[in-house]
């Protein structure tokens, strides 16, 4: 789930299906929380800000609002570094557990 939203992202910051990305991302947000709910209150605070973001740059790519997606992409990341701060831990070059 998480590779997919890393690859979801870089598609965004690229500029490459923004809207259709986007909307996948809100959709996996949702298993996000499912998951987080019940472990981390960071984890479910960032899943939520992920939908968040994700639903502004879907909107924003919809209406062809560039300065909004922009904005939405730094929510974008910001959700995702709070909960990779708090939970994941870095095995090797590339490869990371949730801790």
């Amino acid at each position: 789930m998480m590779k997919e939203i890393g690859s979801l992202q870089g598609k965004i910051r690229k500029n490459e299906d923004v809207e259709a990305s986007a909307k996948r991302l809100a959709t996996l947000s949702k298993d996000v929380e499912a998951f987080w709910g019940k472990r981390s209150d960071v984890g479910l605070k960032s899943a939520q800000e992920l939908g968040a973001a994700a639903n502004t740059i879907a909107s924003a790519a919809a209406a062809g609002k560039s300065d909004d997606i922009a904005a939405g992409g730094k929510s974008l990341g910001g959700a995702c570094r709070s909960c990779h701060d708090a939970h994941r831990e870095k095995i090797s070059e590339g490869v990371y557990k949730i801790k």
